[in-house]
């Protein structure tokens, strides 16, 4: 009906471009609404899909403001989201979940937004959580070498020095 589609009509040059114009427009919004049902995805990951989808920016402009006025691209909420999923999954330091949303294209206001709700007893529980598992999975012998193998692995995983050193004082000594 948009189109003035009608039985009987002739096709004109002009008319089937609009069809095959239209037909992308739809399909495109399909595979999107797809791609972010999903799972929470943000800007910057479907941007990067709809660049595989070959849409070119106006159609990609369209496309976004499309799909946000479902909700389903919010990155603020992106962040909020990831921030509480890593207490319960998998412990992450703020600086870890820091690299890690600013390599999903999350602004560091929605980033400091999210962090700033963690309280430093979440990092805390979050270290000692990680540092109880890899201690189960160590092989050092003596307290000297668990607590130097500990160290580096909270180091590595983006702990501050003062949570490192009360989590380690803490494990290593009980052991």
């Amino acid at each position: 009906m948009q189109l003035g589609l009608h039985k009987g009509m002739a096709m004109s040059d002009d008319l089937a471009r609009r069809l095959r114009s239209e037909d992308r427009r739809l399909s495109l919004r399909q595979k999107l609404y797809r791609f972010t049902t999903y799972k929470p995805r943000t800007e910057q990951q479907v941007r990067r899909k709809l660049e595989e989808l070959e849409a070119v920016d106006a159609e990609v402009t369209e496309l976004l403001t499309w799909i946000r006025s479902f909700g389903l691209v919010d990155d603020a909420a992106y962040a909020r989201r990831f921030a509480e999923a890593s207490d319960e999954r998998k412990p992450m330091s703020p600086a870890a979940m820091r690299r890690t949303l600013r390599s999903k294209g999350i602004a560091d206001v929605h980033i400091d937004a999210a962090l700033a709700s963690r309280m430093p007893e979440q990092t805390m529980d979050a270290a000692r959580r990680v540092a109880e598992k890899k201690l189960r999975m160590m092989r050092a012998e003596t307290n000297a070498e668990r607590r130097t193998k500990l160290i580096r692995f909270l180091q590595y995983r983006g702990y501050g020095w003062d949570v490192i050193r009360a989590v380690v004082d803490e494990l290593v000594s009980v052991r």
